[in-house]
């Protein structure tokens, strides 16, 4: 075993077109990703664990290091970036401890792309609580190792694959409705997209349309939107993405719009000139937790604080993805 060991440091250290050893197995390398590599190696001895299989293991989640098995040793040895060296060497330690439990369990260590580790792990822990299935989590890779019957496991790989998808991008609109008496200036009609909701509002009277705002956010993400919308009304809209899953998603919502009234005839020609500001009549303020389905519109409030007296405003939350 030593005489093999020596054979593999020399030839990592040689210089010039001498090959490497038919004992050593390296993974495939990209030579314009080998230029930046630290030219020493680290050697790392291996308990309890096929130097083959951690290296294509290690290989899967570190792909910017270059990793060599050595035949009939449990000699694995690693070159590429420090930071990346050396969690690669706290990940083996995890996968050789983990693997002393005997012919009856299998280990596992899942890379995830998209999806967090930690809320993963929450989701099987729960499903698998009476299986002995064991998870670790390891956030510096975004990795899951998983350890238990072959079966469990195999299984657990299977949904990782099915959960670890990139959240999708959730399209918001933000549409702002008047409710009651029929004025000129109320509004503008509803767009044939509305007039579903347009007919479950109408016992609160003529319902017209004084304007939308859009936005697009994904999990998690904050967003905030704001805006005049027919001359009489600031809105300000903001809130997170909580979740988005299947036909559901799950948002916090802070929607806030000022009604403004026009000057009066003698409130405009008192000074012999407009006023610095529209006089504020109402405000429509309302913080909630929404279900929303994909595609279908929500009407999450109605308010006294309409385009005329009587009238209120009715804001409509549509989500699509």
């Amino acid at each position: 075993m030593t005489k093999a060991f020596i054979t593999v440091l020399i030839a990592f250290f040689a210089n010039g077109a001498q090959s490497e050893p038919p004992q050593a197995h390296p993974a495939p390398t990209n030579p314009e990703r080998e230029k930046g590599l630290p030219q020493i190696p680290v050697v790392v001895r291996l308990q309890n664990a096929n130097p083959q299989a951690v290296a294509r293991t290690i290989g899967e989640v570190f792909p910017d290091l270059v990793l060599s098995a050595v035949d009939d040793t449990s000699v694995l040895v690693l070159r590429g970036p420090a930071e990346s060296v050396d969690q690669a060497r706290a990940l083996i330690d995890q996968i050789t401890n983990a693997d002393r439990g005997g012919d009856a369990t299998m280990v596992r260590l899942i890379h995830l792309r998209s999806a967090r580790p930690q809320d993963v792990a929450t989701q099987l822990s729960a499903a698998y609580a009476r299986s002995g299935v064991t998870l670790s989590i390891d956030s510096r890779c975004s990795s899951l190792l998983v350890r238990g019957m072959e079966k469990s496991v195999r299984e657990i790989a299977d949904l990782v694959n099915e959960m670890d998808v990139a959240s999708p991008n959730v399209s918001l609109e933000f549409s702002f409705l008047t409710a009651g008496p029929d004025k000129p200036d109320a509004g503008l009609e509803l767009p044939p997209d509305l007039a579903e909701v347009g007919k479950e509002l109408a016992r609160f009277g003529t319902i017209k349309l004084m304007g939308r705002l859009r936005t697009v956010t994904t999990k998690d993400q904050q967003f905030e939107i704001e805006g005049m919308i027919a001359e009489r009304f600031s809105v300000r809209v903001k809130g997170r993405l909580m979740s988005v899953h299947g036909e559901g998603a799950l948002v916090e919502l802070d929607a806030m719009a000022i009604a403004f009234r026009a000057p009066s005839v003698n409130e405009a020609s008192g000074s012999g000139s407009p006023p610095t500001a529209l006089p504020q009549t109402s405000t429509y303020n309302i913080r909630t937790t929404l279900q929303l389905k994909a595609n279908h519109d929500l009407a999450v409030g109605v308010a006294p604080a309409g385009a005329h007296v009587g009238s209120s405003l009715v804001l409509v939350v549509r989500a699509s993805w």
